[in-house]
C-alpha cells in the first residue's frame, strides 16, 4: 500500500530520473531498505537501467499498487527491487542481498521489448542510424550486465533468461 513508500516513481521515466533518484536516495535517513513505488507506463530504456542499478546497489525495494501499472521500463525498474540486510554469521557480519518486489493482486507490471520511436516520413542519414544502432546495442549490453547478476541469497538472477526471451518475443507496445 502506498503509505509504506519511501519514494514514488510516476510518469514517464525520462533522461535524468536517474539522477534524481540518486538526489532523493542520499537525502533519505532512514536506515532500512526504502520502498520505490512504481506508477509508469514506461519511458526511456536507460534510464530504466540506470535506476535499477541504483536499487540493486542501495537495497531498495518495489512495489505496485492496488489498481496500479507498471509497464515498459518501468517494469524494468521494479524487477530489480532489492533488499539488503547484515546478519550475523558466528559473530561476523556478512551482508546479503535478496529480491524485495512486490504487487498488488489487482496491480499490472507488463513486459516488452525496447522500442525506438521514430517520427514517420523523416530521412535518415547513415550516421544518424549507425548511432542509433549503437545506442540499442550498448543499452541491450547494459541491461544483460545487471539482469544477470544475482543477489548475494539467491540462485537465480536479477531477470530471469526466460522473461527476457518472453520481453523480447513482445513486440510492438502490448505488453504481457
Amino acid at each position: 500500500n502506498t503509505e509504506n513508500c519511501t519514494i514514488t516513481l510516476s510518469g514517464t521515466i525520462e533522461s535524468g530520473d536517474a539522477q534524481k533518484f540518486e538526489k532523493t536516495l542520499r537525502s533519505i535517513r532512514d536506515e532500512g531498505n526504502p520502498t520505490l513505488c512504481l506508477d509508469s507506463s514506461g519511458g526511456s530504456f536507460q534510464e530504466a537501467i540506470a535506476i535499477s542499478e541504483l536499487l540493486r546497489e542501495r537495497g531498495v525495494r518495489t512495489y505496485v499498487g492496488s489498481g496500479v501499472r507498471c509497464i515498459s521500463a518501468c517494469s524494468i525498474v521494479f524487477m530489480f527491487g532489492t533488499k539488503i540486510s547484515v546478519v550475523d554469521f558466528f559473530g561476523e557480519n556478512i551482508i546479503t542481498s535478496t529480491f524485495a518486489r512486490s504487487m498488488h493482486v489487482d496491480a499490472k507490471v507488463g513486459f516488452h521489448r525496447p522500442a525506438i520511436n521514430v517520427s514517420q516520413g523523416r530521412a535518415f542519414n547513415p550516421d544518424e542510424v549507425e548511432g542509433v544502432f549503437d545506442l540499442a546495442l550498448e543499452s541491450i549490453w547494459q541491461f544483460l550486465q545487471i539482469a544477470n547478476t544475482r543477489p548475494i541469497m539467491s540462485d537465480s538472477p536479477y531477470f530471469p533468461p526466460e522473461l527476457l526471451e518472453k520481453m523480447l518475443e513482445m513486440k510492438g507496445m502490448g505488453s504481457f
